[in-house]
């Protein structure tokens, strides 16, 4: 993701387009990806949707966020390129 964001950096500045960055620049943005490959990183997935409570949850919308759930903690380039 932080290449991508280089490279449509790049971009941009080769069409003689405002950076889209609100804070930091591309120096940085270059620092951060050097040190990502060191960097260990943690995230959460929360899933929302309205009008669904513990109370009036089927069983079939637990399969889904269960097979959700699974697909996110595999993360396997495999599994990504399996879809």
């Amino acid at each position: 993701m932080l290449r991508h964001l280089l490279l449509q950096r790049q971009r941009r500045d080769q069409a003689g387009q405002p950076s889209q960055f609100e804070k930091g620049d591309l120096a940085g943005l270059k620092a951060l990806i050097n040190r990502a490959r060191y960097l260990a990183f943690r995230y959460e997935v929360v899933i929302v949707q309205s009008g669904i409570g513990h109370a009036n949850l089927v069983p079939q919308f637990l399969d889904v966020l269960g097979a959700t759930e699974l697909r996110l903690l595999s993360g396997s380039r495999q599994s990504r390129l399996s879809a």
